[in-house]
Formats: C-alpha cells, sequence, structure tokens
C-alpha cells in the first residue's frame, strides 16, 4: 500500500513538472514569435527565426498557428514558413489548409515552395487544382515538377487530370508544361485528328498514351525514349533533362549525340558529359563558348570517356 502511494506521487510530481516545463515552453515561444513579428521590418531573414522554433518541435506548432490567425494578413509568411519547419500531423494540415484556400498570397506561395517533403502527396491534387488559377499555376507547377522527379506517379495524376473539353485547354496546356520536362517532350508534340485538327482530345491523348507506356519506368527510361523517338529540338530536350539526372548509365548515349547533326542537341550533349566529369563550370557553358571550341572539346571527351563508348541503342526498361 505504501508502495502504491510512493509511486502515485512521484506520478503527480512528475505530471505536474511536465506541465509546468510545456507552460514554460509555450511562454518562451510567444516571446520569441512576437520579436519575430516585431523584427520584421526593413531587412529581414525568417532562417535564423525559423531554425530556432524548430528546436522546440512540436510544442512550437500550435503556438505559431495561433500567431498566425491573430497577425497581420502582411507578417502571416513568416509564421508559415516556420511551421514549415516542424512537419507533424497538426502542421502539414495546417499549411495544405493555407493552400486549400489560398486567401493570402505570400502565405500562400510560401506554404507551395516549402510544404514538408515527406507531406507532400496531400497536396498534389491541390496543386493540380491551381493550374487553373493565373495567380497561383506558376508556383504550384514549379513545385509539381520537382515532386515528378522525387515520385514519378504523380506524372500520372496530371494526366488523369485532363478533360477532353474547349473550355479545359488553358489548363491543359499548364498540365503539358509541367509534363515537358520529366518526359524530354518539350516541343513540337501535338497530336493531330486524321482531318488535320487540333483537339482537346488529340492532344490529351498523346500524354495518356505516353502515360500508359511510361507508368512503370524510372524517368531515365522516359527521357531514353523520347531521346531515341525524337529527333531535332526534342532530343537536345531530352539530354536537358538527363543533364539534371546525372545518371552513369546515360554516358554512350551521350557519346553518340555528340554526332548529332543539330548543334543543340550536341551541346546539349557536351553539357551533360561535362557535369559527369567535374568539369562543368559554376558560371554555365555558353552556346557560344561551345561554338568557338567544339572542334576541341569533343574529342576531348571522347577521348576521356573512352571506356564507355559502348554502342548506344535505347535500352530496354528494367
Amino acid at each position: 500500500m505504501r508502495r502504491l502511494v510512493i509511486i502515485t506521487l512521484l506520478a503527480s510530481v512528475l505530471h505536474h513538472c511536465l506541465g509546468q516545463g510545456q507552460t514554460s515552453d509555450s511562454s518562451q515561444i510567444e516571446i520569441e514569435v512576437n520579436r519575430m513579428l516585431a523584427a520584421m521590418q526593413g531587412k529581414f531573414s525568417v532562417y535564423p527565426y525559423a531554425e530556432g522554433f524548430a528546436k522546440y518541435g512540436d510544442a512550437a506548432v500550435p503556438v505559431l498557428i495561433s500567431a498566425y490567425h491573430e497577425a497581420p494578413v502582411e507578417k502571416r509568411w513568416a509564421l508559415a514558413a516556420c511551421l514549415s519547419k516542424i512537419p507533424n500531423q497538426e502542421s502539414l494540415d495546417f499549411l495544405k489548409l493555407i493552400i486549400q484556400t489560398h486567401i493570402d498570397r505570400k502565405s500562400t506561395l510560401i506554404a507551395i515552395r516549402r510544404y514538408p517533403v515527406q507531406g507532400e502527396d496531400r497536396i498534389a491534387p491541390l496543386l493540380i487544382e491551381l493550374q487553373s488559377n493565373d495567380a497561383y499555376y506558376y508556383e504550384a507547377a514549379e513545385r509539381l515538377r520537382k515532386m515528378i522527379f522525387r515520385n514519378p506517379a504523380f506524372a500520372g495524376q496530371l494526366v488523369n487530370a485532363l478533360v477532353d473539353e474547349e473550355s479545359s485547354v488553358p489548363t491543359n496546356r499548364r498540365i503539358y508544361h509541367i509534363l515537358e520536362f520529366p518526359s524530354g517532350y518539350q516541343r513540337n508534340w501535338p497530336n493531330r485528328t486524321p482531318d488535320g485538327r487540333l483537339t482537346p482530345a488529340s492532344e490529351n491523348s498523346f500524354w495518356r498514351s505516353w502515360w500508359e507506356r511510361n507508368q512503370d519506368k524510372e524517368i531515365y527510361y522516359w527521357l531514353m525514349e523520347s531521346l531515341y523517338l525524337s529527333s531535332g529540338k526534342r532530343r537536345s530536350s531530352a539530354l536537358q533533362t538527363l543533364s539534371v539526372l546525372n545518371d552513369p548509365r546515360a554516358i554512350p548515349h551521350y557519346l553518340s549525340a555528340l554526332d548529332d547533326e543539330k548543334f543543340g542537341t550536341r551541346y546539349w550533349a557536351v553539357i551533360c558529359l561535362k557535369k559527369m566529369d567535374g568539369s562543368y563550370p559554376e558560371a554555365g557553358y555558353r552556346s557560344e563558348t561551345f561554338t568557338e571550341e567544339e572542334a576541341i572539346i569533343i574529342p576531348q571527351l571522347r577521348s576521356k570517356f573512352a571506356n564507355a563508348a559502348l554502342e548506344a541503342s535505347p535500352p530496354e526498361a528494367k
């Protein structure tokens, strides 16, 4: 009996101490929130504050949300930025709500850009819906492109959102532009009807067929398709995206592209190889520079990658 009383007392003391600690943390967080809001004049960086709130973890989230509701509209974006650094259920839900309602422009843009990666599947439908909103479609599109590289399945959600109606053409075309870069089909892709007309259904059919072929493949194989099923500008578009992937499996295909008749294809093949060997300049590699040194740089790269110069043909998708 005595032992039970002692255990009960210890539990009570522990609960009291934890409660005091939480209250103390909340008070300190409120002080720091007020300090941040007061500092939002002239030159202001939210990052030190966001890092500071992140150290409090979950305890900071309800305080930041409460402050968001009470803060002047022009200062709410900073609170949204701080919440994005603490990805728990409550903060993810609140940031999603900011995107869903998109009442405050700056806060919405912050939520779109900085929504935690681990929960971005929850905002994909919202970002697709925003393709019909002139105020937010660009930022939403940029986020969706990045999301596709992390999870190619998001491309399927975009394809499924296409609508075969004339009124949906502007939104459809914004969706096409998102798909162009990861697919490598950046130019001259539209399908026409047998009688030569361009309709919403004919345009959409290109991407539906593309996704049917590629839904189980990784992005590397999407780009191999566009590299070998295309010509001219399309080939250079595929190489442009491959330069971002920096995948060594593509080296033989870069070397083969050095022989292409199109300047743009050779130029992007050189960029890809320069990125592979670490010689790509921080300031970039201008087409004018390539024009001046093409006769020298191509033989140099062929020599450097001689061991990788296998016969290049479209690889089988795994």
